[in-house]
């Protein structure tokens, strides 16, 4: 039984602050894979609206991948770029500079193996913060996220609240997994004010570390999070580019493969994830390619 209640009328939404202060902006980590990221930032531009200030945060181990790197900027423009020069020392700076520098009050984190499914206005995220006074809005999550694909486990949805015939609200206590993880960087809206302390104080020098330390962090277990009934995006894991960190995946496409094909003016194919009915926040996905234009 949900203890928790609130209403929220349609005037109260229309009359939410609306300002360039409530665009979010966008934050994305990326390494050796300019041809992911290319797919992220290509799903970006046909689904996401209500988008402020976007930055890429990333690293390279090469001339190829920087190469690569810049073919994707061209595509692109009007995006912040930082690039680590001296990794990994210098990516809890970079990342503490580009959230001083923010004029948005809101930010979402993505990795370059992210994709963005479905059509989504971040600004009505925005405004569902404000009303309900949620912790963060969860892009991730939805009704059809019954199954962990970390830890190999169904992941039942919890109990929640209708807030209208698209977006939910639970409370962190009643699940578990991915729907008791609220600190991440898989594309959920937080407010920046509480963000920055905790990214401010802790210990970390790559986005793995970096969720790691923040999930760490206690957190009020009572406080809301919010979802549309259908998640927006999923995390494709074909590949990883850290040996420090053991997550699950495809072991398909190598970061060398795709450099590759990239280079060879072909990119993944995103269209066969639209509307994808994933099971799990991060889903196996054979990628096809099509022509770089």
């Amino acid at each position: 039984m949900l203890k928790f209640v609130f209403v929220i009328s349609a005037s109260s939404l229309m009359h939410a602050n609306q300002n360039s202060h409530d665009l979010v902006s966008l934050v994305i980590f990326s390494y050796n894979r300019p041809a992911q990221l290319y797919a992220f930032l290509e799903s970006v531009k046909k689904y996401v609206s209500g988008l402020g200030a976007v930055s890429v945060l990333y690293r390279t181990d090469s001339g190829r991948y920087q190469d690569a790197y810049e073919k994707v900027k061209k595509s692109f423009p009007g995006i912040a770029w930082y690039h680590q020069k001296n990794p990994p020392h210098d990516f809890k700076p970079l990342l503490l500079s580009i959230l001083d520098s923010m004029s948005s009050e809101y930010v979402l984190f993505a990795v370059d193996d992210n994709i963005v499914k479905d059509s989504v206005d971040l600004s009505m995220c925005v405004r569902y913060l404000q009303t309900t006074n949620a912790y963060a809005f969860f892009l991730r999550l939805g009704e059809n996220i019954t199954y962990s694909y970390a830890e190999r486990l169904l992941n039942p949805v919890p109990a929640y609240v209708d807030l209208n015939n698209e977006i939910c609200a639970w409370q962190f206590y009643q699940g578990r997994f991915d729907w008791a993880y609220p600190n991440n960087v898989d594309m959920t809206v937080y407010r920046v004010v509480d963000v920055l302390p905790a990214f401010r104080n802790l210990l970390y020098q790559n986005p793995y570390t970096l969720e790691g330390s923040w999930a760490s962090i206690g957190y009020d277990r009572r406080k809301l999070g919010l979802f549309f009934k259908t998640s927006k995006i999923v995390n494709v894991p074909v590949n990883v580019v850290s040996t420090s960190w053991a997550n699950r995946y495809m072991h398909s496409y190598t970061v060398e493969e795709l450099l590759e094909k990239f280079e060879n003016n072909q990119k993944l194919d995103i269209a066969p994830l639209y509307q994808v009915r994933n099971t799990a926040a991060h889903m196996e996905h054979q990628f096809t390619f099509v022509l770089l234009e």
